[in-house]
């Protein structure tokens, strides 16, 4: 069976370049393709189960001997798509197995994604799992564990590998589908819509000092970095090296793994709590939608007049405001004229309706800089002839 396997190491960017590549078979429809897909990954969780690793394969075990019991399940997996042409894999478990699925399926290829150390831990310690919290420089060991096996596959099985920097596939998305086309023979089309957003892809930069702190405590994962980077598909055949400036930073000294992971995880709770912040705000907007609803269809009278009084109370505003621009134009008869139809949709009593007109004349004076003389206005004419009209 023809298959295209994408591994690597978890939060390396497997599934997105997966779905960059359109996240279909090529001749399976995708009701097929999520169940083996489902029974794949559910395969290699007994397999490290069984063997008291971590169902997720944080592990820096070499070798991962299989029961008959799982070459057989591994066989019916296969069995299951077995009558396509040709089939897509994707599961960063994989990884610690590719010689296994290799013997397999001899006509498989294998696409090995792989991603900066500094910026898998970054984001394995930003999921808030609580698996590294006493061993965070776990991290650095199992990612040196994933990537060693690329390479070491790689250079068994070149003409079936291909190996890709997730931050380059991303760059140069139609480039890496050519060239993995060209490579296997494959007439891959990108994604029809797009899915990879760069604002939400986290690549740490808000922190310089992570690669020195790498390179200060694992030298051997940014020579193997190097290692990747070289062996790796580049669209020009020269890999990035802007990396290289960071690791010569020094380190903070007092700065250490478990800081790093107590870092991320409370930027995760923040971002969690904000997230439950905004579904009860979601709740209670619904809430109080329906009980506007209910208050509609049950009081549709007083909902009328509801409406009406707040188109009066609108007007009247308007009103008021209208009649100081015409007291700051000097025009005093139409600022009267004004007043006289405020009067008519006033919602206060006289007393506060005239205390409104001049807290809103005394506002608007105050913001265009203009004085307001309150004894030449209220002996005015125009004035007193609103205030006869309120005392009738």
């Amino acid at each position: 069976m023809n298959v295209l396997i994408i591994a690597g190491m978890q939060r390396s960017g497997t599934a997105l370049t997966a779905n960059l590549l359109g996240n279909r078979d090529f001749s399976i429809p995708q009701k097929v393709t999520n169940t083996y897909q489902s029974d794949l990954q559910q395969f290699h969780r007994e397999v490290f189960r069984s063997q008291g690793i971590n169902e997720n394969g944080w592990t820096t075990k070499d070798e991962i001997e299989l029961k008959e019991q799982h070459v057989a399940k591994a066989k019916a997996i296969i069995a299951k798509c077995d009558h396509v042409k040709y089939s897509f894999w994707e599961d960063c478990r994989i990884t610690l197995l590719l010689n296994f699925w290799q013997e397999l399926l001899p006509q498989g290829k294998f696409l090995l994604v792989y991603r900066s150390p500094w910026d898998v831990v970054d984001s394995l310690f930003r999921q808030g799992n609580d698996f590294w919290q006493t061993n965070p420089e776990l991290a650095i060991q199992v990612w040196l564990n994933y990537n060693q096996k690329i390479i070491k596959f790689s250079s068994q099985f070149p003409d079936i590998c291909a190996i890709a920097n997730i931050e380059t596939i991303t760059k140069h998305q139609q480039l890496f589908i050519a060239a993995i086309n060209q490579k296997f023979r494959l007439n891959l089309t990108s994604s029809p819509t797009s899915i990879y957003h760069p604002e939400l892809f986290n690549s740490n930069k808000s922190n310089r000092y992570r690669p020195s702190q790498i390179y200060h405590h694992f030298p051997e994962a940014v020579e193997l970095y190097h290692i990747l980077e070289q062996q790796a598909w580049q669209p020009d055949q020269t890999p990035d090296q802007s990396w290289q400036t960071l690791i010569e930073l020094t380190p903070n000294s007092t700065n250490t793994f478990q800081d790093w992971f107590k870092y991320c995880s409370v930027i995760q709770q923040n971002q969690t709590l904000h997230q439950e912040l905004a579904n009860k705000q979601s709740i209670v907007y619904q809430l109080q939608e329906e009980l506007e609803q209910y208050y509609i269809q049950s009081h549709p009278t007083q909902v009328s007049i509801d409406q009406t009084q707040e188109k009066d109370r609108q007007q009247y505003q308007i009103l008021v405001q209208e009649a100081c621009h015409k007291y700051q134009k000097a025009n005093l008869v139409e600022m009267g004229q004004n007043l006289k139809k405020a009067l008519t949709c006033t919602p206060f009593t006289p007393t506060k309706t005239i205390e409104s007109w001049l807290h809103t004349f005394t506002k608007i004076c105050a913001v265009n800089n203009y004085h307001l003389d309150l004894y030449t206005l209220i002996h005015s004419p125009e004035w007193q002839q609103v205030m006869q009209l309120m005392v009738v």
